[in-house]
């Protein structure tokens, strides 16, 4: 596994190492100390997640029903499975997991890291942008962005977009169209406005800020470049390309 970043968990004293990740899902390492609890997604999470204990034991509770593996055991949770586990023996545990689709796991992972107690501890966090016409905000993300969303429920339309969650919901307000609502880290913005040129969108015009140009409706300052579009319901979207990579890679 390639190690992209590590954290420990502050509370139990479990070792989390990350390989490489996309939207599609992340695998992790983990050494989980004896009779230490492992970092557990939350109940209902729709992610799946495999496990496999490459050392030590493991004791699994999944909907109440508990499971012990050892070294060189495998699991699967099913999404929407209520899942616990934790270290039952006197040895450092040793897993291999990953996490089906990825849906903010690592910034869930960073923000446990931290300790502390927090005023809540929400479930799971997502951006929403309203619609006033969903059949036609659904043929703009598809045809224009290439999106499908993974679910539909009473016209609410969910998309993971890069492992970040978006809501499309009906409602009868509007978006002022004055500030960016979402924001796409893109890593060549040039192909990226030709694209949705081709497709018959047109990027915002405004004026040059301080300390930047605009060159042909894109802004252009220091390590970063950006352009501003309109989805079909006025929710005004941020594409933005960064000489150094994207800022949230490590998140």
């Amino acid at each position: 596994m390639n190690s992209v970043g590590s954290i420990e968990i502050a509370a139990t004293g479990e070792r989390i190492i990350f390989g490489d990740s996309d939207a599609s899902g992340v695998v992790f390492e983990s050494f989980l100390p004896p009779q230490a609890p492992g970092l557990a997604l939350p109940d209902g999470a729709e992610q799946e997640r495999r496990f496999e204990v490459l050392e030590g034991m493991l004791s699994f509770s999944i909907d109440d029903t508990e499971t012990l593996l050892t070294a060189g055991g495998r699991l699967t949770v099913p999404r929407g499975t209520a899942c616990r586990y934790w270290n039952p023996g006197t040895e450092l545990s040793h897993l291999i997991g990953e996490v089906r689709p990825a849906l903010g796991f690592e910034r869930y992972a960073h923000a446990r890291s931290k300790g502390g107690e927090a005023p809540m501890e929400p479930a799971h966090a997502y951006a929403k942008l309203p619609v006033q016409d969903i059949a036609r905000a659904r043929a703009f993300y598809r045809d224009v962005l290439g999106l499908e969303p993974f679910n539909e429920v009473h016209g609410h339309l969910y998309y993971d977009v890069a492992g970040v969650p978006l809501l499309l919901f009906p409602s009868s307000g509007r978006p002022s169209g004055d500030h960016d609502q979402f924001g796409l880290v893109v890593d060549d913005l040039d192909a990226v406005v030709a694209r949705l040129r081709e497709g018959g969108v047109e990027l915002e015009s405004f004026p040059a800020p301080p300390g930047a140009v605009v060159d042909n409706r894109v802004l252009v300052r220091d390590q970063m470049r950006a352009a501003w579009f309109k989805d079909s319901e006025d929710n005004l979207i941020s594409i933005a390309q960064f000489a150094g990579g994207s800022p949230f890679r490590n998140f």
